[in-house]
């Protein structure tokens, strides 16, 4: 995998000190995921009233596979939630003007936390490029250990901003992959490597 030249101060403000590591299985970049529609409360300066995820749960899905398949990251379902730790997927209906939330259980290492979006998207905001489905693909990477960031999605999807219709990104883009590769490695499943590129630097989605 090769990235240069490229701006490493940039790439740093996007990473935090944190990995996901998964309560169940012990193992950095497994995630096991659930959906639930119990918790609701308090998450920072929200107050959210939960409610089950009913049409971006199949985007959810989709946006999880592009992570994995730029990194070595495993997004894992379960449906038993009896004492479950690990990250609990719910639309929330949010106190003020918000997309989405990541809500760790706790700093350092993430080993569960809820991730809420919002009730308010519609089947058309789910569409690849759409603004339910970038702002899914958004906190998942909240989820992977990546900072919100103010430079544009040429670059990253952690981007405090979208765009109008269906002009989003629909994958990570190049800083993002190269953030979560260094945290997790790159995706090993790859028969042949895809190499993604912008103003001459590439970085390439696995190894073979």
């Amino acid at each position: 995998m090769a990235l240069h030249p490229y701006n490493k101060e940039e790439i740093e403000t996007l990473k935090v000190e944190r990995k996901w590591l998964d309560a169940p299985s012990q193992k950095f970049g497994v995630i096991s995921y659930t959906y639930d529609a119990n918790p609701s409360g308090i998450y920072g300066d929200f107050f959210i009233q939960s409610r089950k995820i009913g049409i971006g749960k199949s985007a959810l899905e989709e946006t999880m596979d592009q992570w994995s398949y730029v990194a070595n990251v495993k997004f894992l379902h379960t449906s038993n939630t009896t004492g479950f730790e690990g990250l609990t997927i719910n639309q929330g209906e949010f106190s003020k003007a918000s997309y989405g939330l990541f809500q760790p259980s706790s700093y350092g290492d993430i080993s569960s936390g809820n991730l809420f979006v919002s009730n308010k998207f519609t089947a058309n905001d789910y569409l690849k490029g759409g603004i339910g489905n970038t702002t899914a693909m958004h906190e998942l990477g909240h989820v992977l250990g990546l900072n919100d960031v103010n430079y544009k999605y040429s670059k990253t999807i952690m981007w405090q901003g979208v765009l109008p219709g269906n002009s989003n990104p629909i994958t990570p883009m190049i800083y993002d992959i190269k953030a979560v590769q260094d945290k997790y490695g790159a995706a090993i499943f790859n028969s042949t490597n895809t190499t993604y590129a912008i103003n001459g630097s590439s970085v390439k989605d696995g190894v073979h």
